[in-house]
């Protein structure tokens, strides 16, 4: 027979009754020490000692040859002489793993990896606004320990005791934080988890309980005290009314199992029960009672969103009764939309070819506590956009501080603000001092160049930056990006000619850094690839730097995306590309999962199955209904592969209606396509309705410029640009679009036809508008074609854009030619009806030659 608790109602509290005597504290001094068993453990995934027993029971009798089917499991052990019900978890412990070794192995299989929960996180913000600041427990794991660095202030980081023979240079009256555990770490190898290990606690870790028994109460949670070193202390301490004198008040959930000799405890003086739901809802209700706090104001992680993902559908927590626990994961719900939509933009500005500014945060050795606290704290502001308040603080901070290492931090979270306000001459002008203090530091050449216009700038900054920093892979990626947009800017190396200098910066700079996270390797593998396909060339660079890292990481999942662009450039079939996926990739987590099979769907979508695309969507519209990135790849292929805009824009805007939340990718492609259709109302409301109304009005200016015709506005708009940016080839594509569509040939002809005698690299569009000019001026009517070997060298290239070679075909007068290179282009993207629309050439020149192809092509797949 079970040991039963008493019913008497003298011996009941309830958690208001604990709360008041918490609050009820002297000189602000914790009246409690808390005691947390394995219970505490099971929302972070732990599996606790009760769980264990069950199981292990289990595999004791498949084991059992003399097992009788026909006995119960409890009446097969009862006649086992090996067994005690009342140390359940050690017997059994050890009748399945006889030494040590092994059972300490079990334990950090058990542990390694998991996720201090919610409670936890409502726990360190107790101890920090001294609710308690003493924590014992009988566990192995370092949940504890560990929620303190997630969650916590670095100013409350606490001292750590699992070892008898450290213990004493513990003092009750020290403020810091202390975590003592009284069976050891799994870290180490004095962990005791036996029965014969648990009778007695160290000689010195008794006398550390005991002095912290004179002077704090004791508040146990998720412990059933099934083990005697700890039992024994308490029920010997309790009868000295010297020790415990705030009481023991023991939290229990009704129909846990509970030992012989926690009843006999609960029997004595100053010995109470707390009826709880359990230790995620009693630290809940305890915080917000306490001092209304709220659990996760920031977090240490690399991925903050991640981790409040894994406490809002962590199943346990979800089922809760407590309206408390109920109403902080609603908080922390609308938190992680928050960050969600934070974490969106910093992946996609990340992918953007644009520099963005870099913090070079110190390690946290290189600050004090004092100044840390500080940083992150301005931090927070300036991720807020609290840029008035923390430019401020960041300046009288500056007048004071004396050491180099916070004061050069502060400079970069103010460059940081600079930048962000768009403030980039001043912010020019801070870099530039940190650089003459320190050369050698990359992230201040990185952030001056995120905070320069010109290409041709960034280039001398990027080139001194090597000079003092000749082994950093990311500054030869840098200058890739760089190298690149001058050839963009200039037009030059985009039809049959890679930039060699591109080539051997990248070679270097993957030579320095050789990984498959490599930015240099992946963008020469781009490069490469890129040119392949634009100039029906060679695949071999790609293939020969693709086989060393697939020596190396052969089962890496960018190693796998690289191999599977490579087969579907070379046309190879689904089934093939779908088993070469299968056999290699990870079984992992949901993200992980979402990324083979979005990997596959981008294959379908590549090869033009449509069968196969629509078969993937299918399955993938609920599994994957949430992810932003299925929503906007789901939108693109039925816009580009089954030729209809509307259904992609519904696909998106039934997202952002669905997840309940704003993201700001999706939110981004769908105004882009409501702008494509002309619906400029709708587009300005999703532009309205969103919290960076500024920087989408920024973005989609032009856009909206376009669908009203405004074309005198999108001149104006250009050349103030220029005046900030200078002048380059986007520019001045922009600007002669508008004077065409203007009809203001002269204009056009004045500022292109010098440039195109004395550059041969120019631009192809640009060629293309000026001969459109000429050709309305009649400037050139006499002219045979042989007087036009720009135009004809466009027109009969074999690679290069279609749209480009089709304008050229046109202005030659071959336009059913032309016709059918523009079908040819809107079967393979349809997406591309977005330039025929818009471009003088297909709907001015000779009338609108492009409409009626735009719907032979899209009628073409409506059976899908």
């Amino acid at each position: 027979m079970e040991p039963q608790l008493t019913k008497s109602p003298q011996k009941e509290r309830k958690i208001d009754d604990l709360i008041r005597y918490i609050r009820n504290n002297h000189e602000g001094r914790p009246n409690f020490s808390l005691l947390l068993g394995s219970g505490c453990s099971c929302t972070s995934g732990i599996r606790s000692g009760e769980e264990l027993v069950k199981i292990w029971k289990d595999e004791i009798i498949q084991k059992e040859s003399q097992y009788e089917e026909e006995k119960s499991t409890d009446a097969y052990f009862k006649q086992c002489t090996w067994y005690d019900e009342e140390y359940a978890y050690s017997k059994l412990f050890e009748k399945l793993y006889d030494l040590p070794i092994q059972r300490k192995e079990f334990i950090e299989g058990e542990i390694v990896g998991k996720i201090p929960s919610l409670g936890y996180a409502y726990l360190v913000k107790l101890v920090e606004c001294g609710a308690f600041n003493t924590i014992f427990t009988t566990n192995f794991d370092d949940l504890i320990n560990e929620a303190f660095y997630k969650y916590g202030n670095v100013e409350h980081r606490p001292i750590v005791c699992a070892h008898d023979s450290s213990i004493m240079s513990i003092t009750p009256l020290s403020k810091r934080p202390k975590i003592i555990k009284l069976h050891g770490d799994y870290l180490f190898d004095n962990i005791k988890s036996i029965d014969n290990e648990t009778k007695n606690l160290g000689e010195n870790m008794q006398l550390k309980v005991e002095e912290f028994a004179r002077i704090t109460g004791l508040i146990v949670v998720g412990y059933s005290g099934c083990d005697d070193s700890v039992m024994d202390v308490l029920l010997n301490k309790i009868e000295d009314d010297k020790f415990y004198q705030h009481g023991i008040y023991w939290c229990i959930r009704k129909g846990d199992k509970i030992s012989k000799k926690l009843v006999t405890l609960i029997e004595k003086n100053r010995c109470y029960l707390i009826y709880i739901d359990g230790f995620d809802e009693l630290m809940c209700e305890l915080g917000k009672k306490l001092d209304d706090i709220s659990p996760i104001e920031y977090l240490t992680d690399e991925n903050p969103s991640n981790t409040i993902k894994n406490i809002i559908e962590n199943e346990k927590l979800k089922n809760t009764n407590s309206k408390f626990l109920k109403a902080a994961l609603t908080d922390l719900t609308n938190k992680y939309i928050k960050l969600s939509k934070q974490d969106e933009l910093n992946t996609q500005e990340n992918n953007q070819e644009d520099e963005q500014f870099n913090i070079d945060n110190p390690k946290e050795k290189d600050l004090n506590i004092n100044d840390r606290t500080v940083v992150e704290r301005l931090q927070k502001k300036i991720e807020l956009e609290e840029y008035d308040s923390a430019n401020s603080e960041i300046l009288k901070l500056l007048e004071r501080s004396v050491d180099k290492i916070f004061s050069n931090q502060l400079q970069v979270l103010l460059g940081e603000i600079y930048y962000k306000q768009e403030r980039f001459h001043e912010a020019q002008k801070l870099i530039d001092s940190l650089i003459a203090n320190d050369p050698y530091g990359k992230y201040n050449y990185l952030n001056l160049i995120a905070c320069t216009k010109l290409q041709s700038q960034k280039l001398e900054i990027i080139n001194r930056a090597l000079t003092y920093c000749p082994y950093d892979s990311k500054l030869y990626f840098s200058k890739a990006q760089i190298l690149r947009k001058l050839d963009i800017e200039r037009l030059s190396y985009i039809q049959t000619n890679k930039n060699p200098e591109i080539l051997k910066v990248l070679l270097e700079g993957e030579k320095y850094f050789k990984s498959v996270d490599s930015d240099c390797w992946q963008y020469y593998f781009d490069y490469n690839l890129n040119f392949a396909q634009y100039a029906n060339a060679s695949t071999s660079e790609c293939e020969k730097i693709l086989e060393y890292y697939n020596q190396i990481f052969p089962k890496h999942y960018e190693v796998i995306r690289r191999k599977t662009q490579l087969l579907c450039l070379n046309k190879e079939e689904f089934k093939n590309i779908s088993d070469y996926i299968n056999q290699n990739r990870f079984e992992g987590n949901e993200k992980e999962n979402l990324q083979y099979d979005l990997l596959k769907l981008k294959c379908a979508y590549e090869l033009s199955d449509r069968s196969m695309v629509k078969e993937l969507m299918q399955k993938f519209d609920t599994i994957h209904a949430s992810s932003q990135d299925y929503a906007i790849l789901k939108a693109e292929i039925k816009y580009s592969l089954f030729r209809n805009i509307e259904e992609a824009s519904s696909v998106l805007s039934t997202y952002l209606t669905d997840n309940e939340k704003t993201s700001y990718r999706v939110r981004k492609e769908l105004i882009n396509y409501l702008l494509a259709q002309g619906k400029l109302d709708l587009a300005k409301k999703y532009i309205s309705s969103s919290e960076r109304e500024n920087e989408l009005q920024k973005l989609f200016k032009t856009e909206i410029l376009e669908c009203q015709n405004l074309w005198e506005d999108i001149l104006k708009d250009t050349i103030e640009k220029e005046e900030i940016e200078g002048k380059t080839a986007s520019s001045l594509i922009q600007k002669t679009h508008a004077l065409l569509m203007l009809e203001q040939f002269n204009e056009v002809h004045d500022l292109l036809h010098d440039k195109i005698i004395e550059n041969s690299m120019l631009s192809p569009i640009l060629i293309i508008n000026c001969e459109l000019a000429d050709v309305k001026l009649r400037q050139k009517k006499d002219r045979n074609l042989k007087k036009r070997p720009r135009i004809e060298q466009i027109a009969n290239s074999d690679c290069g854009d279609r749209d480009q070679r089709a304008a050229a075909l046109i202005i030659l007068n071959q336009v059913q030619k032309a016709k059918e290179l523009i079908l040819e282009d809107l079967r393979d993207d349809f997406s591309n009806e977005q330039i025929y629309r818009k471009c003088y050439v297909f709907t001015r020149f000779k009338g609108d030659l492009v409409s009626e192809l735009i719907q032979e092509v899209k009628i073409e797949v409506e059976s899908f």
